[in-house]
This record gives C-alpha cells, sequence and structure tokens, in this order.
C-alpha cells in the first residue's frame, strides 16, 4: 500500500509543480528510488514462510489505494475521457477483494486445521514406534 501511494505522489502529484528548474529531475530520481526500494522489500521478503494470505495481503494492498480512488477519478470534470462506471468497477473490484481474502483465509485455516491434524497423528506414529522398539521389547520377543 505505501508503494502505491508513494508512487501516486511521486509519479502523479510531483510533476505538477514547476516553479523549481531541477524538479523533473528529483521526481525522476525519487521514482527510481521507489523502483529500487521496493525490489529490495520484494527480494528480502521471506517467500518461503509467507502464506497465500500473505501474498495476497501485498498484491490487495497495492490495489486498495487504486480502488478506492476509482470515485475520484469518475467525478473529475477535467477529464477528456469518458469515465462513467469507474465508481462501479472499482466497487466490483473491491467486492471481489474481500471474497478473494475470505476464500484465501478459509483455505488458510483448513489447511492449518489439516496441518495440525497431520502433525499429530505424524507424532502419535512417532510415539507408538519409538515407545514399542525400545530395548525391553525386544528382550521379551526372543
Amino acid at each position: 500500500m505505501f508503494g502505491t501511494v508513494a508512487g501516486a505522489l511521486i509519479f502523479g502529484v510531483l510533476p505538477h509543480f514547476t516553479g523549481f528548474p531541477l524538479f523533473p529531475i528529483i521526481v525522476m530520481f525519487l521514482g527510481v528510488l521507489l523502483v529500487f526500494g521496493m525490489t529490495r522489500f520484494l527480494r528480502q521478503y521471506d517467500w518461503k514462510q509467507a502464506n497465500d494470505l500473505h501474498r495476497f495481503g501485498l498484491a490487495a494492498g497495492a490495489l486498495t489505494p487504486l480502488i478506492v480512488f476509482t470515485p475520484l477519478q469518475e467525478l473529475d470534470q477535467t477529464r477528456t475521457d469518458n469515465s462513467m462506471g469507474m465508481g462501479l468497477v472499482g466497487l466490483a473490484f473491491l467486492i471481489g477483494l474481500v471474497w478473494l481474502g475470505w476464500q484465501i483465509r478459509k483455505r488458510t485455516q483448513a489447511m492449518r486445521k489439516t496441518d495440525g491434524d497431520h502433525n499429530r497423528s505424524r507424532c502419535r506414529l512417532f510415539y507408538f514406534v519409538s515407545h514399542s522398539l525400545t530395548p525391553h521389547h525386544f528382550t521379551r520377543l526372543s
């Protein structure tokens, strides 16, 4: 979400301030800094430990500010293109994100429950095997 908002500020708002002659260079520098910072964050992210809910959070965080600003785009009278219906598109995407997050959360909880049962049964099996193969059991068998 930070990257989307920062990108909107850097590439959408800052270029409109033209009073300073070196301002385009500052905007380009900030844009490159944002891209390298987000790339570094995503490279250092622990993808092996992340579940689907974490990945969804990264994607939804990037899309949410864009969805929130769709009504502003529709109400902007200075646009030359026809932007009618952008609020409905934003609402549809918001409903889709909420539904997708709910489905992923439900699946993740089911996987945790199943994995927990699997781990408990594996522990029971390990306990049974390790205690049934102790030396005093071998002496009784012979």
